[in-house]
């Protein structure tokens, strides 16, 4: 059973369903990212969960990533920074989907870059490229930097 910051993770599905309508990020507290963050990414702390997810948020932003809004390069990025930090004990085949999203949301940065204007999100996306990279460490420092 996956789990995430509130127990099980049986909410998460429905929330990330959501994402594939792009919804507006207009503040941090929109839905559904405030719930997706606050239970995969609680204070800093990730989950079984927050791993399974990345493959289902990168899909969703695959569909048309011109579209993305700041989580959708963030939340992953920022749970792959965390992992790399305190590796999440997953099986083995949820640590290998992880780690091909993270490799796809880099692609999809490095594409979308030269196009993104707004500079939080453009942030987000140069981190998601250098995590794709294996570089988490520098992915962490932009994005302690920018916060």
């Amino acid at each position: 059973m996956l789990t995430h910051a509130y127990g099980l993770a049986d909410d998460v599905p429905a929330r990330l369903e959501q994402i594939h309508s792009f919804p507006a990020e207009t503040d941090w507290q929109s839905e559904p990212w405030f719930s997706l963050w606050s239970a995969l990414y609680h204070q800093g702390n990730i989950y079984s969960a927050s791993l399974a997810a990345v493959p289902f948020i990168v899909s969703a932003m695959s569909a048309t990533p011109s579209r993305a809004t700041l989580s959708f390069y963030l939340l992953p990025t920022s749970i792959a920074v965390a992992d790399h930090i305190n590796p999440v004990d997953v099986p083995r085949e949820i640590r290998r989907s992880f780690a091909e999203s993270l490799y796809t949301v880099g692609t999809l940065a490095k594409a979308e870059l030269p196009s993104i204007s707004d500079a939080n999100i453009s942030t987000a996306a140069r981190a998601a490229a250098l995590v794709s990279e294996g570089s988490y460490q520098q992915a962490g420092e932009l994005l302690d930097a920018d916060a």
